[in-house]
């Protein structure tokens, strides 16, 4: 099992394509070691902008059908699904100069990460050191939890009817990226030396990549910006359930500390063997309360692990 690299962008994408394949052959087996997650088999893929517009569309529909496994969907969820379908065309319309990348689920269920060399450009993650390298180890990160988690939990999903993982999104964000945080920050200075953190968990590149944002990225950034000032968010209100869930997918790609000083502190306390049931049901995820309060979860988690022992 392992992951690999596509590159559906043609000569814009042909010096990340490399630099992607030489991390992941380096980074695959110290994200094992670290994670105790078993090996996925995943890809990924460089693609132009309109190629991943239509990809995650295409996840977005995907997701939705999950809704409706159990019982067809009424006439008011076939309304609810037209309008989210349009909220995604909206979505990767306005976003994608703003986003590095994302991974979702392929059409056969595989972990996939899609880039667009030309957002990379953009954003100038490319052009900032090893940032780039960062940010291909955080998201084959994602690649091990989805295979573990085998849709239970990760990715995210797009959910019309009530779900249990939506109820807890907050404390999905915290583990899904926390841990990948964590762990790619662990392999990084494995692979490029301590000095490539910088001050803390993937803060070095970001006075770097500011730098390099060209003026289209800064521009429809400081558009976004001011329509979530006006509570417009671009170019139309959303759901306060669309707004969670698209932010938690979307998030930028440099980590917070409040989510990784979650994950550090629970896997010391809990080990990685038992703090990877998390990825198996999302009754374990934290509650907004206890990722406040990370001992609480602690031993909720560690009393469900024991039982199962």
């Amino acid at each position: 099992m392992t992951i690999t690299v596509h590159n559906d962008a043609g000569p814009a994408g042909h010096q990340l394509a490399g630099r992607a394949e030489t991390v992941l052959a380096t980074a695959l087996p110290p994200i094992a070691k670290i994670t105790e997650l078993p090996e996925p088999t995943g890809e990924v893929r460089l693609v132009t902008p309109r190629t991943w517009r239509r990809a995650y569309r295409d996840y977005a529909a995907r997701q939705l059908d999950l809704n409706f496994t159990e019982a067809p969907a009424t006439i008011q969820e076939k309304a609810e699904v037209r309008e989210e379908l349009r909220q995604k065309r909206t979505f990767t319309r306005w976003y994608w100069p703003l986003l590095n990348g994302v991974t979702l689920t392929s059409g056969e269920g595989l972990p996939q990460t899609l880039i667009v060399p030309q957002a990379m450009h953009h954003t100038g993650l490319a052009a900032a050191g090893v940032a780039f390298e960062r940010f291909v180890i955080h998201e084959a990160v994602h690649h091990f939890q989805i295979r573990l988690s085998a849709g239970r939990v990760v990715p995210i999903p797009i959910a019309i009817r009530p779900n249990p993982v939506i109820e807890r999104v907050n404390g999905l964000v915290a583990v899904f990226e926390g841990h990948a945080d964590w762990a790619e920050a662990h392999v990084t200075e494995e692979i490029f030396g301590p000095r490539a953190l910088g001050a803390g968990i993937r803060t070095v590149s970001r006075r770097a990549v500011l730098r390099e944002r060209s003026l289209h990225v800064r521009d429809t950034a400081a558009a976004v910006r001011a329509h979530q000032r006006r509570g417009t968010p671009m170019p139309e209100r959303e759901t306060a359930q669309q707004r969670r869930a698209r932010t938690a997918r979307t998030r930028p790609a440099i980590g917070t500390h409040a989510e990784v000083a979650f994950v550090r502190q629970t896997i010391a306390y809990l080990g990685t063997t038992r703090w990877n049931t998390v990825w198996t049901d999302p009754q374990l995820l934290p509650v907004d309360d206890e990722l406040d309060r990370p001992e609480t979860w602690n031993a909720r988690i560690g009393a469900y692990a024991n039982r199962l022992s």
